[in-house]
């Protein structure tokens, strides 16, 4: 299969995975506000859409071995969807960068296990 095709259908279970996890956390138990699912499923669409192509296609080019393509790519990630998360919902620190941690952990392994 053509990678750019394993790129999208990667993509799309990634926003699928990613979205209902941060659904939970910001929809369903937070105590604080309840977003509205449309804007967590927007800010969960930028977030996925600006870094899942860069973790894809440009850090390949730099980090051929994978220890320093994983750890620095998915660093980038976590940081960079924090970031989306905490100015976009205007959410605390520390709540933006556990959602991040997590739906991108859990992203993560379970692309492992596919594989």
């Amino acid at each position: 299969m053509l990678y750019e095709i394993i790129f999208l259908l990667s993509l799309g279970l990634t926003l699928l995975i990613e979205g209902i996890i941060a659904i939970f956390f910001l929809h369903v138990i937070n105590r604080k506000e309840k977003f509205k699912i449309w804007k967590i499923i927007f800010v969960e669409l930028i977030g996925s859409s600006l870094t899942l192509p860069y973790l894809w296609f440009i850090f390949p080019i730099f980090f051929r071995e994978r220890f320093w393509f994983l750890l620095i790519g998915e660093t980038f990630v976590v940081i960079t969807e924090m970031m989306i998360y905490y100015q976009l919902l205007s959410i605390g620190f520390k709540e933006s960068i556990s959602i991040s941690i997590i739906k991108n952990s859990f992203s993560f392994l379970l692309s492992y296990f596919l594989r």
